[in-house]
Protein backbone atom coordinates (compact mmCIF):
# COMPACT_ATOMS: atom_id res chain seq x y z
CA UNK A 1 0.00 0.00 0.00
CA UNK A 2 1.19 3.77 -0.99
CA UNK A 3 2.58 4.99 2.10
CA UNK A 4 0.23 8.26 1.31
CA UNK A 5 -2.85 5.82 1.27
CA UNK A 6 -1.54 4.47 4.20
CA UNK A 7 -1.52 8.02 6.53
CA UNK A 8 -5.16 8.80 4.30
CA UNK A 9 -6.40 5.92 5.58
CA UNK A 10 -5.35 6.68 9.38
CA UNK A 11 -6.59 10.14 9.03
CA UNK A 12 -9.83 8.84 8.40
CA UNK A 13 -10.05 6.09 10.57
CA UNK A 14 -9.29 8.77 13.54
CA UNK A 15 -12.04 11.27 11.85
CA UNK A 16 -14.31 8.41 12.01
CA UNK A 17 -13.37 7.45 15.99
CA UNK A 18 -13.82 11.55 16.80
CA UNK A 19 -17.21 11.14 15.09
CA UNK A 20 -18.23 7.98 17.12
CA UNK A 21 -17.52 9.92 20.34
CA UNK A 22 -19.55 12.83 19.38
CA UNK A 23 -22.43 11.02 18.41
CA UNK A 24 -22.25 9.18 21.92
CA UNK A 25 -22.16 12.62 23.87
CA UNK A 26 -25.51 13.22 21.15
CA UNK A 27 -27.33 10.33 22.00
CA UNK A 28 -25.94 11.32 25.62
CA UNK A 29 -27.61 14.76 25.03
CA UNK A 30 -30.49 13.10 23.53
CA UNK A 31 -31.63 10.97 26.27
CA UNK A 32 -31.61 14.37 28.19
CA UNK A 33 -34.00 15.62 25.51
CA UNK A 34 -36.30 12.47 26.20
CA UNK A 35 -36.06 13.29 29.94
CA UNK A 36 -37.51 16.88 28.83
CA UNK A 37 -40.21 15.17 27.05
CA UNK A 38 -41.37 13.15 29.51
CA UNK A 39 -41.52 16.60 31.56
CA UNK A 40 -43.75 17.95 28.84
CA UNK A 41 -46.01 15.38 28.93
CA UNK A 42 -46.31 15.47 32.75
CA UNK A 43 -47.02 18.92 32.56
CA UNK A 44 -48.84 18.87 29.77
CA UNK A 45 -51.42 15.98 31.71
CA UNK A 46 -51.14 18.70 34.56
CA UNK A 47 -52.81 21.90 32.01
CA UNK A 48 -55.34 19.60 31.16
CA UNK A 49 -56.03 18.51 34.50
CA UNK A 50 -56.32 22.21 35.64
CA UNK A 51 -58.44 23.13 32.32
CA UNK A 52 -61.37 20.19 33.63
CA UNK A 53 -60.87 21.92 37.19
CA UNK A 54 -60.92 25.61 35.69
CA UNK A 55 -63.71 24.77 33.53
CA UNK A 56 -65.68 22.66 36.64
CA UNK A 57 -65.55 25.57 39.05
CA UNK A 58 -66.23 27.82 36.12
CA UNK A 59 -69.93 26.64 36.05
CA UNK A 60 -70.28 25.99 39.71
CA UNK A 61 -69.16 29.69 40.68
CA UNK A 62 -71.18 31.43 37.76
CA UNK A 63 -74.08 29.72 39.48
CA UNK A 64 -73.48 31.23 42.85
CA UNK A 65 -72.68 34.23 41.59
CA UNK A 66 -76.22 34.19 39.60
CA UNK A 67 -77.87 32.85 42.94
CA UNK A 68 -75.85 34.34 45.48
CA UNK A 69 -75.53 30.84 47.33
CA UNK A 70 -72.79 28.99 48.52
CA UNK A 71 -71.52 25.67 46.99
CA UNK A 72 -68.42 23.63 45.81
CA UNK A 73 -66.48 25.78 48.99
CA UNK A 74 -67.22 28.97 47.27
CA UNK A 75 -69.10 31.25 50.09
CA UNK A 76 -69.70 33.90 48.40
CA UNK A 77 -69.46 35.36 44.22
CA UNK A 78 -66.11 37.42 45.73
CA UNK A 79 -64.90 34.29 47.05
CA UNK A 80 -65.67 32.48 43.75
CA UNK A 81 -63.93 35.61 42.08
CA UNK A 82 -60.67 35.42 44.24
CA UNK A 83 -60.61 31.03 43.19
CA UNK A 84 -60.74 31.65 39.72
CA UNK A 85 -58.35 34.47 39.23
CA UNK A 86 -55.93 32.11 41.56
CA UNK A 87 -56.28 29.27 38.76
CA UNK A 88 -56.03 31.76 36.21
CA UNK A 89 -52.49 32.24 37.49
CA UNK A 90 -51.92 28.51 37.75
CA UNK A 91 -52.93 28.05 34.58
CA UNK A 92 -50.69 30.49 33.23
CA UNK A 93 -47.85 29.31 35.04
CA UNK A 94 -48.53 25.57 34.18
CA UNK A 95 -48.82 26.51 30.46
CA UNK A 96 -45.37 28.39 30.54
CA UNK A 97 -43.25 25.72 32.08
CA UNK A 98 -45.22 23.71 29.14
CA UNK A 99 -43.97 25.66 26.75
CA UNK A 100 -40.38 26.33 28.08
CA UNK A 101 -39.91 22.37 28.56
CA UNK A 102 -41.35 22.06 25.02
CA UNK A 103 -38.95 24.50 23.73
CA UNK A 104 -35.93 22.49 25.74
CA UNK A 105 -37.06 19.41 23.91
CA UNK A 106 -36.82 21.05 20.28
CA UNK A 107 -33.93 22.62 21.07
CA UNK A 108 -32.48 19.13 22.20
CA UNK A 109 -34.27 17.34 18.94
CA UNK A 110 -32.52 19.77 16.69
CA UNK A 111 -29.09 20.05 18.04
CA UNK A 112 -28.90 15.70 17.75
CA UNK A 113 -30.10 15.88 14.17
CA UNK A 114 -27.57 18.94 13.37
CA UNK A 115 -24.82 17.77 15.23
CA UNK A 116 -25.52 14.03 13.29
CA UNK A 117 -25.63 15.45 10.29
CA UNK A 118 -22.75 17.53 10.24
CA UNK A 119 -20.11 14.87 11.49
CA UNK A 120 -21.78 12.23 8.92
CA UNK A 121 -20.73 15.13 6.54
CA UNK A 122 -17.51 16.14 7.98
CA UNK A 123 -16.49 12.10 7.62
CA UNK A 124 -17.91 11.62 4.02
CA UNK A 125 -15.63 14.90 3.36
CA UNK A 126 -12.53 13.89 5.11
CA UNK A 127 -12.79 10.19 3.46
CA UNK A 128 -13.36 12.15 0.17
CA UNK A 129 -10.30 14.83 0.94
CA UNK A 130 -7.58 11.89 2.18
CA UNK A 131 -8.39 9.35 -0.37
CA UNK A 132 -6.77 9.90 -3.83
CA UNK A 133 -8.37 10.98 -6.72
CA UNK A 134 -7.59 7.46 -8.52
CA UNK A 135 -8.91 5.43 -5.57
CA UNK A 136 -12.46 4.56 -6.34
CA UNK A 137 -14.79 2.58 -3.64
CA UNK A 138 -14.89 -0.48 -5.71
CA UNK A 139 -11.93 -1.82 -8.65
CA UNK A 140 -13.51 -4.28 -11.17
CA UNK A 141 -11.48 -6.91 -13.03
CA UNK A 142 -13.34 -7.03 -16.00
CA UNK A 143 -13.42 -8.16 -19.18
CA UNK A 144 -16.62 -7.86 -21.65
CA UNK A 145 -17.98 -11.60 -21.32
CA UNK A 146 -21.25 -12.38 -19.77
CA UNK A 147 -19.78 -12.79 -16.32
CA UNK A 148 -17.77 -9.77 -16.68
CA UNK A 149 -20.64 -7.47 -17.77
CA UNK A 150 -23.39 -9.01 -15.12
CA UNK A 151 -20.97 -6.98 -12.46
CA UNK A 152 -20.67 -4.08 -14.28
CA UNK A 153 -24.35 -3.97 -14.56
CA UNK A 154 -24.95 -4.07 -10.87
CA UNK A 155 -22.04 -1.31 -10.58
CA UNK A 156 -24.01 0.97 -13.12
CA UNK A 157 -27.62 -0.02 -11.87
CA UNK A 158 -26.44 0.62 -8.22
CA UNK A 159 -24.64 4.17 -9.81
CA UNK A 160 -21.62 2.95 -7.04
CA UNK A 161 -18.24 4.65 -7.30
CA UNK A 162 -16.24 2.18 -9.52
CA UNK A 163 -12.88 1.72 -11.53
CA UNK A 164 -12.42 -0.82 -14.32
CA UNK A 165 -9.50 -2.99 -14.46
CA UNK A 166 -8.85 -4.47 -17.63
CA UNK A 167 -7.96 -7.90 -17.90
CA UNK A 168 -7.21 -9.86 -21.27
CA UNK A 169 -7.83 -13.19 -20.89
CA UNK A 170 -6.21 -13.95 -24.91
CA UNK A 171 -3.23 -12.52 -23.32
CA UNK A 172 -3.28 -14.87 -20.10
CA UNK A 173 -3.67 -11.97 -17.48
CA UNK A 174 -5.87 -13.70 -15.24
CA UNK A 175 -2.72 -16.01 -14.79
CA UNK A 176 -1.03 -13.04 -13.11
CA UNK A 177 0.07 -13.66 -9.45
CA UNK A 178 -1.67 -10.36 -8.87
CA UNK A 179 -4.86 -11.47 -10.33
CA UNK A 180 -4.90 -14.88 -8.42
CA UNK A 181 -3.89 -13.48 -5.24
CA UNK A 182 -8.10 -12.12 -5.51
CA UNK A 183 -9.53 -14.77 -8.15
CA UNK A 184 -7.69 -17.79 -7.26
CA UNK A 185 -9.57 -19.35 -10.33
CA UNK A 186 -8.31 -17.53 -12.27
CA UNK A 187 -11.96 -16.05 -13.67
CA UNK A 188 -13.37 -12.37 -14.19
CA UNK A 189 -14.78 -10.73 -12.64
CA UNK A 190 -13.43 -9.93 -9.20
CA UNK A 191 -13.21 -6.61 -6.95
CA UNK A 192 -12.09 -5.41 -4.40
CA UNK A 193 -13.95 -3.03 -2.01
CA UNK A 194 -12.27 -0.01 -0.54
CA UNK A 195 -15.26 0.22 2.03
CA UNK A 196 -16.40 -2.82 3.20
CA UNK A 197 -19.37 -3.77 5.35
CA UNK A 198 -18.27 -3.57 8.81
CA UNK A 199 -15.05 -1.08 8.03
CA UNK A 200 -11.51 -2.55 8.06
CA UNK A 201 -9.49 -3.83 5.54
CA UNK A 202 -9.90 -3.55 1.64
CA UNK A 203 -12.23 -6.96 0.84
CA UNK A 204 -11.15 -8.85 -2.24
CA UNK A 205 -13.97 -11.42 -3.78
CA UNK A 206 -14.50 -13.24 -6.91
CA UNK A 207 -17.65 -15.22 -8.23
CA UNK A 208 -19.87 -13.06 -10.45
CA UNK A 209 -23.01 -14.26 -8.48
CA UNK A 210 -21.41 -13.88 -4.71
CA UNK A 211 -19.87 -10.02 -5.54
CA UNK A 212 -23.59 -8.99 -6.71
CA UNK A 213 -25.36 -10.86 -3.45
CA UNK A 214 -22.70 -9.10 -1.18
CA UNK A 215 -22.63 -5.97 -2.85
CA UNK A 216 -26.84 -5.86 -3.05
CA UNK A 217 -27.34 -6.79 0.56
CA UNK A 218 -24.82 -4.23 1.54
CA UNK A 219 -26.57 -1.45 0.00
CA UNK A 220 -29.66 -3.04 0.31
CA UNK A 221 -31.13 -2.72 -3.47
CA UNK A 222 -31.94 -4.67 -6.10
CA UNK A 223 -32.87 -7.64 -3.49
CA UNK A 224 -36.17 -8.05 -1.19
CA UNK A 225 -35.84 -8.00 2.47
CA UNK A 226 -38.84 -9.84 2.65
CA UNK A 227 -38.21 -13.63 3.61
CA UNK A 228 -39.96 -15.57 0.71
CA UNK A 229 -39.06 -12.80 -1.77
CA UNK A 230 -35.76 -12.99 -0.82
CA UNK A 231 -35.65 -17.16 -1.25
CA UNK A 232 -37.24 -16.27 -5.18
CA UNK A 233 -33.91 -14.13 -6.00
CA UNK A 234 -31.77 -16.35 -4.42
CA UNK A 235 -33.00 -19.52 -6.22
CA UNK A 236 -33.08 -17.78 -9.70
CA UNK A 237 -29.53 -16.08 -8.97
CA UNK A 238 -28.29 -19.91 -8.98
CA UNK A 239 -30.52 -21.46 -11.17
CA UNK A 240 -28.77 -18.46 -13.69
CA UNK A 241 -24.86 -19.16 -11.88
CA UNK A 242 -25.61 -23.55 -12.63
CA UNK A 243 -27.36 -23.59 -15.77
CA UNK A 244 -28.43 -20.81 -17.56
CA UNK A 245 -24.29 -20.03 -17.71
CA UNK A 246 -22.49 -22.79 -18.10
CA UNK A 247 -25.04 -24.59 -20.74
CA UNK A 248 -24.74 -20.85 -23.00
CA UNK A 249 -21.09 -21.10 -22.23
CA UNK A 250 -20.74 -24.37 -23.42
CA UNK A 251 -23.03 -23.54 -26.53
CA UNK A 252 -21.20 -20.52 -27.39
CA UNK A 253 -17.67 -22.72 -27.00
CA UNK A 254 -18.96 -25.33 -29.65
CA UNK A 255 -20.55 -22.94 -31.78
CA UNK A 256 -18.15 -20.16 -32.06
CA UNK A 257 -15.00 -20.80 -30.48
CA UNK A 258 -14.01 -24.45 -31.28
CA UNK A 259 -11.44 -25.10 -33.82
CA UNK A 260 -13.59 -27.40 -35.49
CA UNK A 261 -16.95 -28.38 -35.52
CA UNK A 262 -18.00 -31.35 -33.24
CA UNK A 263 -21.50 -31.85 -34.28
CA UNK A 264 -22.86 -34.30 -30.57
CA UNK A 265 -21.29 -31.20 -28.96
CA UNK A 266 -23.18 -28.56 -30.67
CA UNK A 267 -26.65 -30.38 -30.70
CA UNK A 268 -26.23 -31.28 -26.74
CA UNK A 269 -25.74 -27.95 -25.55
CA UNK A 270 -28.09 -26.41 -28.15
CA UNK A 271 -30.69 -28.15 -27.14
CA UNK A 272 -30.28 -28.19 -23.44
CA UNK A 273 -30.01 -24.31 -24.09
CA UNK A 274 -33.37 -24.10 -25.93
CA UNK A 275 -34.65 -25.96 -22.37
CA UNK A 276 -33.60 -23.66 -19.94
CA UNK A 277 -34.90 -20.30 -22.01
CA UNK A 278 -38.51 -22.34 -21.96
CA UNK A 279 -37.88 -22.79 -17.96
CA UNK A 280 -36.98 -18.61 -18.30
CA UNK A 281 -39.78 -17.88 -20.50
CA UNK A 282 -42.30 -19.96 -18.64
CA UNK A 283 -40.88 -18.13 -15.67
CA UNK A 284 -42.07 -14.79 -16.87
CA UNK A 285 -45.44 -15.62 -18.40
CA UNK A 286 -47.39 -13.47 -16.18
CA UNK A 287 -44.35 -11.29 -13.98
CA UNK A 288 -42.41 -8.80 -15.24
CA UNK A 289 -39.96 -9.29 -13.80
CA UNK A 290 -37.74 -12.96 -12.81
CA UNK A 291 -38.48 -12.70 -9.35
CA UNK A 292 -41.56 -10.69 -9.31
CA UNK A 293 -42.50 -7.59 -9.27
CA UNK A 294 -39.22 -6.06 -8.92
CA UNK A 295 -35.96 -5.91 -10.55
CA UNK A 296 -33.24 -7.72 -8.60
CA UNK A 297 -30.11 -8.83 -9.48
CA UNK A 298 -32.05 -12.10 -10.75
CA UNK A 299 -32.98 -10.08 -13.86
CA UNK A 300 -28.91 -8.49 -14.00
CA UNK A 301 -27.78 -12.24 -13.81
CA UNK A 302 -29.50 -13.83 -16.62
CA UNK A 303 -29.88 -10.87 -19.34
CA UNK A 304 -25.91 -11.03 -20.17
CA UNK A 305 -26.51 -14.48 -20.96
CA UNK A 306 -29.43 -13.99 -23.24
CA UNK A 307 -27.67 -10.81 -25.37
CA UNK A 308 -25.93 -13.49 -27.16
CA UNK A 309 -28.98 -15.45 -28.03
CA UNK A 310 -28.62 -15.77 -32.01
CA UNK A 311 -25.01 -17.06 -31.77
CA UNK A 312 -25.82 -19.41 -29.11
CA UNK A 313 -28.57 -20.82 -31.55
CA UNK A 314 -31.63 -19.43 -30.13
CA UNK A 315 -34.70 -17.31 -31.91
CA UNK A 316 -36.43 -15.39 -28.75
CA UNK A 317 -39.64 -15.26 -31.50
CA UNK A 318 -40.06 -18.90 -29.71
CA UNK A 319 -40.19 -17.42 -26.20
CA UNK A 320 -41.97 -14.41 -26.14
CA UNK A 321 -42.71 -13.87 -22.47
CA UNK A 322 -38.62 -13.64 -22.73
CA UNK A 323 -38.35 -11.50 -25.60
CA UNK A 324 -41.25 -9.01 -23.82
CA UNK A 325 -38.65 -9.43 -20.96
CA UNK A 326 -35.45 -8.78 -22.87
CA UNK A 327 -36.32 -6.32 -24.26
CA UNK A 328 -37.53 -4.04 -21.41
CA UNK A 329 -34.07 -5.04 -19.66
CA UNK A 330 -32.55 -3.24 -22.76
CA UNK A 331 -34.13 -0.04 -22.73
CA UNK A 332 -32.92 0.73 -18.81
CA UNK A 333 -29.97 3.62 -18.83
CA UNK A 334 -28.07 1.38 -16.80
CA UNK A 335 -27.71 -1.46 -18.90
CA UNK A 336 -27.02 0.97 -22.19
CA UNK A 337 -24.19 2.52 -19.98
CA UNK A 338 -23.12 -1.25 -19.54
CA UNK A 339 -23.32 -2.17 -23.34
CA UNK A 340 -21.67 1.36 -24.81
CA UNK A 341 -19.07 0.51 -26.84
CA UNK A 342 -19.16 -3.45 -25.73
CA UNK A 343 -18.60 -5.97 -28.56
CA UNK A 344 -20.59 -9.51 -27.96
CA UNK A 345 -17.91 -12.18 -27.46
CA UNK A 346 -19.55 -14.40 -28.97
CA UNK A 347 -20.98 -12.65 -32.28
CA UNK A 348 -18.08 -13.16 -34.59
CA UNK A 349 -15.79 -16.00 -35.41
CA UNK A 350 -12.88 -14.92 -33.77
CA UNK A 351 -9.13 -15.43 -35.15
CA UNK A 352 -7.09 -16.29 -32.63
CA UNK A 353 -3.79 -18.39 -32.16
CA UNK A 354 -2.97 -21.68 -30.93
CA UNK A 355 -1.30 -20.18 -28.07
CA UNK A 356 -4.05 -17.74 -26.97
CA UNK A 357 -6.27 -20.68 -27.38
CA UNK A 358 -4.51 -22.66 -25.09
CA UNK A 359 -4.30 -19.82 -23.06
CA UNK A 360 -8.31 -18.86 -23.21
CA UNK A 361 -9.70 -22.35 -22.96
CA UNK A 362 -6.78 -25.27 -22.13
CA UNK A 363 -6.50 -23.07 -18.75
CA UNK A 364 -2.29 -22.92 -18.83
CA UNK A 365 -0.35 -19.93 -18.44
CA UNK A 366 1.36 -17.98 -21.61
CA UNK A 367 4.84 -19.49 -20.54
CA UNK A 368 3.26 -22.89 -20.96
CA UNK A 369 0.92 -22.16 -23.70
CA UNK A 370 4.29 -20.76 -25.95
CA UNK A 371 6.21 -24.02 -24.65
CA UNK A 372 3.45 -26.63 -26.21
Amino acid sequence: MPPELGQALRRARTCSALTQRRFRQDVRDTRAGLAVRDEIAFAQEQVVQRDRGIARDTVVGRECARRGETGAGLESPVEYRRAHLLVQRAQQEARAAFGQAQREFEFWSHSFSRLWRFDHAIACLTLATYQPADLAMIDLYFSPTPNGLKARLFLEEAQLDYRIVPVSLSRGEQFQPEFLAISPNNKIPAIVDHAPVGGGAPLEMFESGAIMLYLAEKIGRFIPADARAHAEVLQWLFWQMSGLGPMAGQAGYFRVYAPQPVEPAIERYTRELRRLYGVLDRRLDGREFVAGAEYTIADMACYPWIVPHAPHGQDLADFPHLRRWFEMIGRRSAVLRTYAGVEDVYTRKPSLTDAQRQVLFGQTTPAAACAI
